[in-house]
C-alpha cells in the first residue's frame, strides 16, 4: 500500500488533508510519468518539449497537471488563473515553485490541445491506479477514521446510474425554464443519499437492495423524462463540449480548410492593430481630442468598407469596439471599464432553429425563434476581482475589494 503510506505522510499538511483526491493524484503521477506522456502528443505535437518550464511558459507535467485540476474543479481558464494565486492547493498541485502564476491565455493555448477522449483515458488510468493500491471505489479515503468525501470519479454501475438521474433532471430543469407549465419530480435528492449509502456500504449482500430501490429511482426518472422528450426535443441550445447556448458556433478566427472531424490550428491574435487604433481614440476622446479620436474610429470603419460614423461618439467608438472585437475576450474587460454592465450585461438570447419535413412531398420548412438561453445577474462586485488572500496575508493593510 505505497500510496497509502505516502498519503499519511502528506496529509500532515493542511493543504492536502482538505483536498484528499489532489493528494492521491500528486502521488500516482509522482510515481507514474508515463501517464503524463499519454497527453505529451496533444499537448506539443511536433513542437519540442520543455521539461522545466520557462518562466512565461509551462512543462507537459504543468500543463496536465492544471487541465486535470480545471476539469475536476469544473473551472474555466480564468478561474484556474486566479486558482494560482488563490489556492495553496491549485499552486502546489500545478506545481509552480515560486514561478508566477500563468496567465489564462497560456493555459488556454495549450490545454484546449487536448482531445477530450485523451484526458478521459489519463482520468480512468488514474483511478484504476488508485482503487488497485486498495482505495476502496475512489469515493471516500480514510484519515485517522475520517472520511473525507472526494469527486475523483470512476465509471461504476452505482455511478453511471447516479450520473443519469442527474443529466435527466438537469436538463428537465431547464426545460422549466423556458415553458413554466410543465411540472415534473425532482429525485435528485433522494437518488444521492442513495448513491452515497452504497459507496460506504460493505458487503454484497447488503448492497444489492440498495442498489434494488436506485433501480427502481432511476427508471422512473427515465420514463418521466422519456414522458417529456417531445419538449426535450425542441431544447436546441445544449449546452455541451461541442454546442453553444445560443444554437450558433463561432466561425471567427476558424480554419476554413479543416473538416468537421479537425482541430483548429489557427493562431489565436492576442493583441491585433486595431486594437491599438481603437485604445489610442479612446485616450483621445477622454482627453477632449474628439477630432483625433474620430480619424482613428473611421479609419477602421473605412477598413471595412464602411462610411464615417456619425452621432454621438462615445456611442460610436463603444459600438465599434463591440462589433470589432466579437469573441475576443474584450468585451468584459470593456463594459467593466465603462461601468456599464447593469445596462449591457441582460438576458442571453439564442435562436431555436426547427427544421420540418413533409414526408408527402418531401419539402423543408424551417422556422426561427428568439429563445431566452442564459439568464443573468449583475453585480456591483463585478468591477472588480477580489484580492487574493495570499497577498492580504503579506500586507494585512489591505482592504479586500468591495463584495468579497
Amino acid at each position: 500500500m505505497k500510496i497509502f503510506n505516502e498519503l499519511l505522510l502528506k496529509f500532515e499538511k493542511s493543504d492536502w488533508s482538505a483536498n484528499p483526491e489532489f493528494c492521491v493524484i500528486d502521488i500516482i503521477l509522482e510515481s507514474r510519468p508515463d501517464i503524463i506522456l499519454m497527453l505529451k502528443s496533444d499537448i506539443i505535437g511536433n513542437e519540442r518539449a520543455s521539461t522545466f518550464g520557462r518562466q512565461d511558459t509551462p512543462s507537459v507535467e504543468q500543463i496536465v497537471r492544471a487541465a486535470i485540476f480545471k476539469e475536476m474543479r469544473g473551472m474555466d481558464y480564468r478561474e484556474l488563473e486566479y486558482s494560482q494565486n488563490d489556492s495553496r492547493i491549485c499552486g502546489t498541485f500545478i506545481k509552480l515553485e515560486g514561478r508566477d502564476p500563468y496567465s489564462f491565455q497560456m493555459f488556454q493555448k495549450y490545454i484546449s490541445r487536448i482531445k477530450p477522449e485523451s484526458l478521459h483515458r489519463v482520468l480512468v488510468e488514474i483511478n484504476k491506479i488508485a482503487i488497485s493500491e486498495g482505495l476502496e471505489d475512489v469515493k471516500s479515503v480514510s484519515q485517522d477514521s475520517t472520511v473525507v468525501k472526494t469527486n475523483i470519479h470512476y465509471p461504476t454501475n452505482n455511478s453511471l446510474v447516479w450520473d443519469c438521474v442527474k443529466t435527466s433532471t438537469r436538463l428537465l430543469a431547464q426545460l422549466k425554464e423556458e415553458i413554466d407549465t410543465l411540472d415534473f419530480i425532482d429525485s435528485t435528492k433522494s437518488a444521492k443519499e442513495t448513491f452515497y449509502e452504497i459507496n460506504i456500504t460493505r458487503g454484497e449482500a447488503k448492497r444489492i437492495p440498495l442498489f434494488q430501490k436506485q433501480l427502481i429511482l432511476f427508471t422512473k426518472v427515465i420514463n418521466q423524462t422519456r414522458v417529456l422528450s417531445p419538449w426535450l426535443a425542441k431544447k436546441r441550445f445544449t449546452l455541451s463540449f461541442h454546442n453553444g447556448y445560443t444554437g450558433y458556433l463561432v466561425k471567427k478566427m476558424m480554419d476554413d480548410t479543416k473538416t468537421t472531424n479537425d482541430y483548429n490550428t489557427n493562431i489565436w491574435i492576442v493583441f491585433r492593430y486595431a486594437e491599438i487604433v481603437l485604445n489610442y481614440a479612446e485616450a483621445c476622446m477622454e482627453l477632449g481630442d474628439n477630432t483625433t479620436a474620430a480619424t482613428y474610429i473611421n479609419m477602421i470603419r473605412k477598413r471595412s468598407g464602411l462610411p464615417d460614423f456619425t452621432g454621438d461618439i462615445e456611442t460610436a467608438l463603444r459600438h465599434e469596439r463591440k462589433i470589432e472585437f466579437t469573441f475576443e475576450d474584450l468585451r468584459w474587460y470593456d463594459i467593466r471599464r465603462w461601468k456599464t454592465l447593469e445596462t449591457v450585461l441582460t438576458n442571453a438570447k439564442g435562436m431555436d432553429i426547427v427544421e420540418t419535413k413533409n414526408m408527402d412531398d418531401g419539402t423543408v420548412t424551417t422556422t426561427w425563434q428568439l429563445i431566452n438561453c442564459q439568464n443573468r445577474s449583475v453585480s456591483k462586485k463585478m468591477y472588480w476581482i477580489p484580492i487574493p488572500n495570499t497577498e492580504i496575508k503579506k500586507a494585512p493593510q489591505l482592504v479586500q475589494n468591495p463584495g468579497y
